[in-house]
């Protein structure tokens, strides 16, 4: 699982940086395989900055309960694994008893501050999700 950083991404024209760190968190999950495919362990793909997209999402008042986020993805995302969800700034835990979870069509976003480890949610917040895609 990849280390949480703390970025600030409130500045505009910080899609240059966003895609790098966009990189950096999908290659790890790649590595976490243990190989490149032709070396043995768990394979990845290519990485190509074509393949990621990143989506401001409303955020809401959320205190204490799971809630479905109102704002979904517009694009469905290639997998979870490629998901980068960020909460002012800071990279949130995907997963059951984390920050947030997808699920549906992985277009929805479950915030989990009543059974995971999430923060209260306030509408003032930025969201920032950046994901791969398929092209």
């Amino acid at each position: 699982m990849a280390t949480n950083k703390n970025y600030n991404i409130r500045a505009n024209g910080l899609n240059a940086i966003i895609r790098k760190i966009a990189q950096e968190e999908i290659e790890a999950s790649n590595l976490d395989g243990g190989g490149d495919g032709d070396n043995g362990g768990g394979g990845g793909s290519e990485f190509m900055a074509d393949d990621i997209t990143q989506e401001a999402l409303t955020a809401e008042n959320i205190s204490g309960t799971d809630t479905i986020l109102t704002d979904t993805l517009s694009i469905p995302p290639k997998d979870a694994d490629g998901v980068a969800f960020y909460l002012n700034g800071q990279l949130q835990a995907q997963g059951s008893g984390a920050d947030y979870e997808l699920v549906g069509n992985l277009t929805q976003i479950r915030w989990l501050a009543g059974s995971g480890t999430a923060v209260d949610m306030e509408e003032s917040d930025t969201i920032l999700v950046v994901y791969e895609i398929y092209t």
